[in-house]
């Protein structure tokens, strides 16, 4: 993440879509939009100077941990699907192998 000290819109639209979520959802802010959208509330929320909901906080990494604990299935560790950048098969071809 970028120094929070002087934010943009700009800035904010140069995150990650996730990043912006976690950051507005860690400030009780709704997580819906498109990256316009979320950016704009990212910066009204930085401009408010919402503080970080310790309860919203700690629910994000139990949700983290949980994610974590599905790519760990039976001591086997499988890759995170949303940071493959290759080997993907389209949906017909990879329709086979699916169980």
């Amino acid at each position: 993440m970028d120094d929070l000290s002087e934010m943009t819109i700009k800035k904010f639209k140069m995150w990650s879509l996730h990043v912006i979520k976690v950051y507005l959802s860690r400030r009780k802010k709704p997580v819906d939009g498109n990256l316009d959208e979320l950016s704009a509330r990212a910066f009204c929320a930085w401009e408010e100077n919402l503080p970080v909901d310790a309860n919203a906080e700690l629910a994000e990494h139990r949700l983290q941990h949980k994610y974590k604990a599905k790519l760990n299935p039976g001591g086997e560790v499988i890759p995170d699907p949303f940071s493959l950048t290759s080997g993907w098969k389209c949906e017909k071809d990879g329709l086979a192998t699916w169980p």
